[in-house]
């Protein structure tokens, strides 16, 4: 739920997030933010923080004072750029002027974050909880405010978050995918598996996904069959574009689920339109890399120079890749 303050408090969002001014709004601009944004999104997605900042306050700068629904978004490209060059100050100041402007619940939840990396976690808790009372059936908050917890060993229990969250009161197809995952975040596999076969029959088709994923990290062969089954439905059902499968892939590489990955990585590659082909070569490539098919590796890398011959941590890389 956004509370919208008064049309003043664009101002100080602007203040922060753009450099220049312009007055009107052409096409000719938001052809040229859209194209920023993108090319930010690219240099983000590859690892290239302080490029992707730059090209998001271009994006920005297209904006003539004028602040919307799209440059928000570009502003939360942005404050993740910005923490992840490791400017956090400037991240913060950055979701700070997004919460000035609609006290966004996701911009809360992410500040806090930034703050529980700083060692402030009484400011940390306190945007929590805020994000929570702006947003309290948003079950991806509770389980982010949990993890972030976990990572950083604070002595408050992550698990009352879950709790709260496992209290929604909703039983939608959504919500039961949505419980499952933290039913299975809490070592309750066989309730998690049994609330996402209850989301499938309710056409949840992401709860595809996380069914493979727990069967995927059984480690058991048996359920390997299991987890390409679930993926393979999962994108089946779910029609992605190339961005779907890029994120879907990123989670799967982040659980060090490679081979799966991989297959999300290759099928985004398929498709008619690929804003974000680099991003998705490069993550092919590091997941070939982490199944040891080096050979595919170097013949993917080979076409990835050939497109981008002016990333240079590739150029090493494809050294590497030539000895193997």
């Amino acid at each position: 739920m956004y509370k919208k303050k008064n049309k003043f408090m664009a101002l100080a969002l602007v203040a922060i997030t753009t450099t220049t001014m312009l007055a009107g709004c052409t096409s000719k601009k938001e052809a040229k933010q859209t194209m920023y944004r993108q090319y930010g999104i690219n240099s983000l997605e590859t690892g290239e923080y302080k490029e992707a900042v730059k090209s998001f306050q271009k994006a920005l700068n297209q904006s003539g004072g004028k602040v919307k629904d799209g440059e928000v978004d570009i502003c939360f490209y942005k404050a993740e750029s910005q923490y992840l060059s490791g400017d956090k100050k400037g991240a913060i100041n950055t979701y700070s002027a997004i919460i000035d402007f609609n006290n966004d619940a996701k911009a809360y939840c992410l500040r806090g974050d930034v703050y529980m990396s700083q060692g402030n976690e009484k400011k940390a808790l306190k945007d929590y909880n805020e994000a929570i009372k702006e947003d309290e059936n948003n079950y991806d908050i509770y389980i982010e405010i949990y993890n972030t917890l976990k990572e950083y060993g604070s002595k408050v229990s992550g698990k009352k978050y879950l709790d709260k969250a496992l209290k929604i009161d909703s039983n939608k197809a959504e919500d039961k995918m949505q419980k499952a995952r933290i039913y299975n975040i809490l070592g309750k596999q066989k309730k998690a598996i049994s609330l996402l076969n209850e989301a499938i029959k309710d056409k949840c088709n992401d709860a595809y996904f996380y069914l493979g994923q727990i069967y995927a990290s059984t480690g058991k062969k048996a359920d390997v069959d299991k987890a390409n089954k679930n993926f393979k439905k999962h994108m089946e059902e779910s029609k992605f574009d190339s961005l779907g499968y890029f994120k879907y892939g990123k989670i799967l590489m982040k659980n060090k689920e490679y081979n799966y990955a991989l297959s999300y990585f290759l099928n985004g590659l398929k498709e008619d339109e690929i804003p974000n082909k680099q991003a998705l070569m490069k993550q092919a490539i590091a997941a070939y890399e982490y199944t040891g098919d080096f050979k595919s590796a170097k013949e993917l890398m080979k076409k990835y120079m050939e497109n981008y011959p002016s990333d240079k941590s590739a150029k090493t890389e494809y050294t590497f890749l030539k000895t193997r």
